[in-house]
């Protein structure tokens, strides 16, 4: 409870907790509320989760050395589509480099040392 809260609110929250239940008031519900979801939202267990199926196959290619050209010859798409699925990838998983990537495909265990 705040201690500025109306009447009103103050005889809710006694009666509420009086019955074994608990109480919040609004605002600081609203408060614990946003809290909770910037926690949340910073804590995604696994960002590689995160990627398409596409844009796994297109980190797999990029990984082992393939240009944008070869990576969209192999799997049948626009270069630009390439493009647009490495942009992605890179934002999903927070890599902005290219040595960035393939360390993160070592640790991941999707590119073996002897590959790299």
């Amino acid at each position: 409870m705040l201690k500025d809260c109306e009447a009103d609110i103050l005889l809710q929250a006694i009666r509420t907790v009086v019955t074994g239940r608990r109480y919040l008031c609004p605002q600081l519900a609203a408060r614990a509320i946003d809290v909770y979801v910037e926690s949340v939202r910073d804590t995604v267990v696994d960002q590689y989760e995160s990627l398409t199926t596409r844009e796994r196959a297109v980190f797999q290619l990029i990984v082992e050395g393939h240009t944008n050209a070869q990576i969209a010859k192999r799997l049948f798409i626009s270069l630009r589509t390439v493009e647009t699925h490495r942009a992605s990838l890179r934002r999903k998983l927070g890599l902005r480099t290219h040595a960035a990537l393939v360390s993160y495909a070592l640790r991941r265990g999707i590119l073996s040392s002897e590959s790299a």
